[in-house]
């Protein structure tokens, strides 16, 4: 036996010889005939960087606190369940693999990962998904047959049931190709059907998707794919042609050219349809995604700075929605409720006069001015905070569907030192609930990149915001 390492041979009815090795500083690994690692430390790294890499970053999401619950398809000797106690040690976790053996190797190696809360299951992964009643918080999906990934990667009714064991905004991770078994490309064209919210991972040899699944529900959706907001483009000279969630607005320009946005829609732009309506001949097409985080040739990658908003945040609207608040909110509130400021429905015309003594810059008065002079035909609920009769604070929300949206919010000198804006968004949760508004829109939520300006009312935002949308990617094509 080489003296740098031992090494144990295992034979296994399912993957054939796996052979263990262990070396004197500590390394590891498991292979199998063909050559792939099938554990050891490079799957231990990786699924670390993966894993640790891609935690929800809303801090009151699940997977920021220990407890969570975690199922691993495909965890061979523990690389991904050693990764994931690492990250969250209270964390429990349904560890399946295919082979007894190769399960058995890793608990001899990590000492049976001793007082974890792990349970290890000898199965199929398509049958353990079938019966499954249990949601997760995390799902890791390290599913191979030697080299390549497992056939059942293929198939799209597996993947949608699979899509079902994660919770709201849950996260699934999967390995989908190795440096040693190349990429499959019906396994990437099924999994991104069935995922359209992951992004693409590469970790040295590997390639992996990362899906934060349900982060946004079906029936939300952004204020620029409502109805009376894409009417509202027309007096600008645009063209809009769609319905709500799927809108496309076209800029004529001259000589058969223009500019096409698609802001915030999984829906692909036809290239025929922009034609037929607008009769442009040739053009540009801009594409910000929704859902979607990949899309394939024509589409380019804009690697410009975006002209579509990078981030959103919504609430869900229910009786408890000052629970969702950070405890500064909380206090926050406390404080206005015991001043005497009070909230009082206004009309546009009183809004917009206390706008315009408010302490925003003369260009985002007028901005604001003439956006909801173009959203008049839109319902629109204008509030100012007061004390006394003079103005401190307002905010305008847009109702469109089952939504309402943050439109416009200020703050005047004599409301500098007060807590109106959290007694605002107060005043906004009361009347949701009492209107049957199932979703309150903030609006634009500051991401990396973007102007720092932004930072101050986007972390106000999120005090109050239960879910964070991050809009990563915006694509292009010409025509």
């Amino acid at each position: 036996m080489p003296i740098f390492y031992e090494e144990q041979k295992f034979l296994s009815e399912k993957n054939g010889e796996l052979i263990y090795r262990k070396y004197w500083n500590g390394k590891w690994s498991v292979k199998v005939p063909e050559g792939e690692y099938y554990s050891g430390n490079y799957l231990e790294s990786m699924w670390f960087f993966a894993l640790g890499s891609h935690k929800a970053p809303n801090p009151s999401s699940r997977l920021a606190s220990n407890g969570i619950n975690i199922l691993i398809l495909g965890s061979g000797a523990g690389c991904a369940v050693y990764a994931s106690l690492k990250l969250w040690p209270q964390a429990q976790i349904t560890a399946l693999d295919y082979d007894p053996i190769i399960l058995d190797i890793g608990k001899k190696h990590y000492g049976d990962f001793a007082g974890r809360y792990i349970q290890f299951v000898t199965g199929n992964a398509e049958s353990y998904i079938e019966l499954c009643k249990k949601q997760y918080d995390l799902v890791v999906v390290d599913l191979f047959l030697g080299n390549r990934p497992a056939p059942i990667l293929k198939n799209e009714k597996f993947l949608r049931k699979l899509r079902k064991t994660a919770t709201d905004n849950g996260v699934i991770i999967a390995n989908l190709s190795t440096q040693f078994g190349g990429d499959d490309e019906h396994v990437f064209n099924s999994w991104y059907k069935t995922f359209p919210e992951s992004m693409p991972v590469r970790y040295k040899g590997n390639k992996l998707a990362v899906a934060k699944v349900n982060n946004i529900p079906d029936d939300y959706y952004n204020i620029f794919q409502s109805k009376d907001y894409a009417e509202s483009l027309k007096t600008r000279g645009l063209i809009v042609i769609g319905q709500p969630k799927s809108y496309l607005f076209i800029q004529p320009l001259a000589f058969g050219l223009g500019v096409v946005t698609a802001m915030h829609t999984d829906f692909g732009p036809s290239v025929e349809e922009i034609k037929r309506a607008s009769r442009l001949k040739h053009g540009l097409i801009i594409w910000s995604t929704w859902k979607r985080t990949f899309v394939n040739k024509p589409w380019r990658r804009n690697l410009l700075p975006p002209l579509h908003q990078k981030g959103n945040g919504f609430s869900v609207v229910d009786e408890n929605y000052k629970k969702k608040w950070s405890e500064t909110a909380r206090r926050d509130l406390k404080k206005a409720i015991n001043s005497p400021a009070r909230v009082y429905d206004v009309t546009k015309e009183e809004f917009i006069d206390a706008l315009n003594k408010s302490i925003l810059s003369k260009s985002l008065k007028n901005i604001f001015s003439q956006m909801l002079e173009r959203l008049s035909g839109a319902t629109i609920e204008f509030w100012a905070a007061k004390d006394g009769g003079k103005p401190l604070g307002g905010l305008a929300v847009m109702n469109y569907g089952n939504i309402s949206a943050h439109l416009v919010a200020f703050m005047t000198e004599n409301g500098r030192s007060s807590h109106v804006g959290t007694l605002l968004i107060d005043y906004w949760n009361k009347y949701a609930l009492k209107n049957n508004i199932k979703y309150l829109n903030f609006g634009h939520i500051r991401q990396q990149g973007e102007p720092r300006a932004w930072q101050g009312y986007s972390d106000f935002k999120r005090k109050f915001i239960e879910r964070e949308i991050t809009i990563p990617n915006q694509y292009f094509r010409l025509f």
